[in-house]
């Protein structure tokens, strides 16, 4: 896939390439080299290799997963590519939205995500375009803890919270959910290990 975005930019493969010549030189070698080795890492955590296919299909056409699910045992329909228009959108106009409302937001991110990485996530959170957006760009960024452990990084202010924790932490997890219910100060808990 990642060579295919040289292709489509630099060949005629849709439209006359968008990039100059030079870049494309460059882009090339670069390119096949970076293909192999992203390959073997998990887009969901950069921590971990990324062994076989992700067979979230499978998994969900489990007929244990999908009673689980309580989906209709006489629904035997494929509906794994019912609506490509609905893959991917961007949320933070819906995300300043919200918070215009007085309605709190918490935006929660895998600390080893690939694909949807934190770093990402957190500057379009400091980005938008609300009230008390100054406040929360402001916020420092700092570590949570959980059991005395660091469990994720958080920048929080009382509409607003953007939190981190691995994939594989349901304990840190559960916690992070818990504590923005319950509008606690996520910071606190760390305050004994200063």
């Amino acid at each position: 896939m990642l060579l295919s975005y040289f292709d489509v930019q630099c060949t005629a493969a849709s439209v006359p390439p968008i990039l100059d010549i030079k870049t494309c030189v460059y882009m090339k070698p670069a390119m096949q080299k970076m293909d192999d080795p992203i390959l073997r890492i998990n887009p969901y955590d950069m921590s971990r290799k990324c062994d076989g296919d992700i067979s979230i299909l499978q998994y969900l056409d489990d007929p244990a997963i999908r009673t689980l699910l309580g989906v209709d045992p006489s629904l035997t329909a494929n509906f794994t590519s019912c609506n490509h228009d609905d893959a991917l959108h961007p949320t933070k106009d819906y995300v300043s939205a919200l918070l215009e409302r007085g309605i709190r937001v918490l935006i929660h991110v895998g600390a080893y995500d690939w694909i949807c990485n934190w770093v990402g996530n957190e500057r379009w959170t400091i980005a938008l375009g609300q009230s008390g957006q100054r406040e929360f760009a402001r916020e420092e960024l700092r570590e949570w803890y959980v059991d005395e452990k660091p469990a994720g990084k958080i920048r929080s202010t009382k509409w607003l919270t953007f939190a981190t924790v691995p994939d594989d932490k349901p304990k840190e997890s559960l916690a992070m959910v818990q504590r923005w219910l319950r509008r606690d100060d996520f910071w606190i808990y760390s305050l004994s290990l200063l």
